[in-house]
């Protein structure tokens, strides 16, 4: 037992006996790794004899609490080599003066923890430390110009998450041991042509990005980088220089992100050059021209191919020859026509992404799309696409389908529910016709479900119950019937909308059991009858449309306590797999669609064209 190498103490409830455990540890000298994660370590711990523990070589005291007395205890482990305090609540400083008797401690991990201000500048006297990384701990300031740049050992340093800002100090070109930095998601400035990162020749991984570098173009501030290997610079600024000759690329770059940067029309003439990129990033870059198939053909292994939201125009050229690496093909926001090639999935036979929504592509969708045998999401709204829905597409596990906003006819294929795993459908806006499919109701995991805005008849399957569903638009069809079984006991539905179709009969009294309705919209129907009771225990309601009905009799009170304030941003969905929820308003006849947060600030009831009599007073009336 007390040979024992490796002790895991994680999630202790503390207590005396506990502490009694826990000071016995002095007898096991042979111990060599100490995991007491998401523990509450009081002061009454600080006091056991760490010191015994001669062979510790790794302490990890991830997501807990922290005594300042404990950490001063920490200084007695000479052999310590890995000292993790990652989201830790720590009571006090971190005693840096206690702790730089940690000779030979290489690793030091204290992301999402409160770190003290000066502590860069103090930790020059952990000379053997590889591995300093401090993300999100809630630095700010200028970096100081002395104490960690004298870390000539360190390998790995990751400042991302901070609000550091201003210029990096000279003294970081000191830093010439280092191979990864992290600098993303703060507020530095300054040119990188003339910054230290020029002389960091050893690098293989920088990321600047979502700060406010200047970078040139050219990027020959890595002219010497050999070993740069991942290099992101996204939403940064680019400069645009004349660039006289051509300059060949010591690296060979496997990542390189760029998005969402200001001030470059081109890419830049070093990624001529690349031929082991595994991920590149360009969207949002203002880039125009054909689509760059030599790109693909330089870089046979790519996996990860990010175009969206640029000026590309013209037909999608492939590359002739199959890349069995390709998961990721993001080509949306552009102004490709013409077919969508029929060779994409022969090309690109192991996609899990497929996003080529916004452009102008026209025909038929391919029916090869059913050959994708790994494809997650197909994203293709917002085209010229026609024709019709083949089977074929229907029978993959496809966890996002949006084929939204094109000119597709006939009926939803009843191979529909085929698709177990699916999360979001989306084929609003088409000339969809027919009747909903039964099958849809295999569709288990289904959050949001978008058929509005076809024509569409018949009802609603009595089996579309789901509880997981929480967003479902029929509105704008020819649907019929009434609401008898259809979402009873779908206890997360936020959003019902079921606006201008032929819905008859009345509201079913189960309506009450939807506890997290939000929106509730079935203006310009056929319902008639009161107002059940039950409508009042919807007490999360937003919004309540039901204008343009048959409804009649009293008006429930409990309208009037139905809160119109302001709600906190957590409590609304308001985004699904990166799909934003979008409410269409209206308001005198006129229609305003609203999506996002802005939901969180606004309300309606309205009862308008009904046989309805009484009134209420709301709450922001009394």
């Amino acid at each position: 037992m007390h040979r024992l190498r490796v002790l895991k103490l994680d999630g202790i409830i503390f207590s005396s006996n506990i502490s009694n455990m826990v000071q016995s540890l002095r007898a096991f000298s042979y111990l060599e790794h100490f995991y007491f994660r998401y523990n509450y370590i009081n002061e009454s711990i600080g006091t056991f004899e760490l010191r015994h523990l001669r062979s510790l070589e790794g302490l990890f005291l991830d997501n807990s609490t922290v005594d300042g007395n404990f950490l001063q205890s920490i200084g007695a482990l000479s052999s310590l080599k890995i000292l993790s305090l990652s989201r830790c609540k720590l009571n006090g400083n971190l005693p840096v003066r206690e702790l730089r008797h940690l000779r030979q401690l290489e690793q030091l991990f204290l992301d999402y923890s409160d770190v003290d201000g000066n502590f860069l500048q103090n930790i020059g006297a952990f000379s053997s430390l590889k591995i300093l990384s401090l993300s999100s701990c809630g630095l700010n300031g200028t970096l100081p110009v002395r104490g960690w740049c004298e870390l000539k050992n360190l390998q790995k340093l990751d400042l991302s998450w901070n609000e550091y800002e201003g210029m990096l100090p000279s003294c970081v070109a000191n830093m010439t041991s280092l191979r990864f930095f992290r600098l993303s998601y703060n507020k530095f400035t300054g040119n990188i042509a003339s910054s230290p990162l020029s002389k960091l020749t050893s690098l293989e991984y920088l990321s600047l990005s979502s700060n406010h570098f200047q970078v040139p173009i050219s990027f020959k501030a890595f002219f010497n980088h050999s070993n740069l290997k991942h290099l992101f610079v996204r939403t940064n600024e680019i400069i645009n220089e004349n660039e006289l000759e051509k300059w060949v690329p010591s690296f060979q770059l496997e990542d390189f992100d760029i998005s969402n940067c200001s001030g470059h029309p081109k890419l830049p003439n070093f990624v001529y050059y690349q031929s082991n990129l595994r991920l590149i990033g360009l969207s949002k870059s203002n880039i125009g021209g054909n689509f760059p198939a030599w790109l693909l053909e330089n870089n046979i292994g790519l996996s990860y191919l990010f175009l969206r939201a640029n000026a590309f125009t013209g037909t999608l050229m492939l590359p002739t020859s199959t890349n069995h690496d390709m998961q990721a093909f993001d080509v949306s926001n552009n102004k490709f026509n013409g077919r969508i090639p029929i060779n994409i999935t022969s090309i690109f036979p192991n996609l899990y992404l497929l996003n080529m929504s916004t452009n102008m592509f026209d025909g038929c969708i391919p029916f090869s799309f059913g050959d994708l045998k790994y494809i997650d999401q197909l994203e293709l709204s917002n085209n010229n696409l026609s024709g019709t829905i083949s089977s074929s597409l229907s029978t993959i596990n496809l966890m996002v389908l949006d084929i939204s906003n094109n000119h597709l006819f006939g009926r939803i294929p009843t191979s529909v529910g085929n698709m177990t795993y699916s999360m979001i459908v989306s084929m609003s806006n088409n000339q969809l016709e027919g009747p909903i499919p039964v099958e849809i109701c295999n569709l288990k995991d289904l959050l949001l479900l978008d058929l509005s805005h076809n024509k569409l008849c018949g009802s609603v399957p009595s089996c579309f119950n789901t509880s997981t569903i929480s967003h479902v638009y029929l509105n704008n069809n020819q649907l019929e019937g009434e609401l008898i079984e259809a979402f009873y006991n779908s206890s997360s539905l936020e959003l019902l909308d079921l606006r201008e179709n032929k819905f008859t009969g009345s509201i079913p009294q189960w309506i009450g059991t939807l506890s997290s309705m939000r929106f509730f919209l079935l203006s310009g129907n056929h319902f008639e009858g009161t107002i059940p009771h039950q409508f009042c225990e919807m007490n999360r309601v937003r919004m309540i449309d039901l204008s343009f009905n048959f409804f009649s009799g009293q008006i429930p009170q409990c309208f009037g306590s139905i809160s119109l304030e302001k709600t906190k941003n957590s409590e609304i969905t308001i985004q699904l797999r990166n799909v934003p929820i979008t409410v269409t308003f209206t308001t005198k006849k006129n229609s305003y669609p609203y999506k996002g947060y802005i939901l969180n600030n606004m309300s309606e009831i309205d009862l308008s064209s009904n046989k309805l009599h009484g009134g209420f007073r709301t709450a922001l009336e009394s």
